[in-house]
């Protein structure tokens, strides 16, 4: 399984698309995930979930039959000028990946951003964490 993330990640780069992983978890937790999967693209720590609520990825959700508040799986890409361009959401591995090359191959050839939650709520538009600054300010890369 080691690397199983590497050789996307790459045919995203020559896409010219730059991949993130956003997550609640801390960055000792991440430093080990990443060490552990050699996954190729950096891991950001959203601890106080600030970004996680500015895109609307953190709220209800059910698992195991109960509903409780937790990371709502999405992936969103975000467009040069930083609006957003594309959000899926409830995000699945199989086959995934493939959606936003695709979605990538079908935009103009210019430098964008892919990042695997959070998403906005509202769908395409204004990057939240633009406004707020959250991504910048709270994300901790490992």
């Amino acid at each position: 399984m080691r690397g199983h993330n590497r050789p996307t990640a790459g045919r995203l780069r020559k896409l010219g698309a730059e991949v993130v992983g956003v997550s609640k978890d801390s960055v000792k937790s991440h430093c080990g995930f990443r060490d552990k999967f050699d996954i190729g693209f950096p891991l950001l720590s959203d601890p106080d979930l600030a970004a996680h609520k500015a895109y609307g990825a953190w709220g209800p959700k059910t698992l195991y039959g109960k509903t409780i508040e937790g990371t709502l799986r999405s992936t969103f890409l975000i467009a040069p000028d930083g609006t957003i361009a594309q959000i899926w959401k409830s995000v699945k591995v199989d086959g995934h990946a493939e959606k936003i090359i695709a979605a990538l191959s079908a935009a103009p050839a210019t430098k964008a951003s892919v990042a695997k939650k959070p998403a906005t709520k509202a769908g395409a538009g204004k990057n939240p964490a633009a406004k707020t600054g959250a991504a910048k300010t709270k994300a901790r890369r490992p």
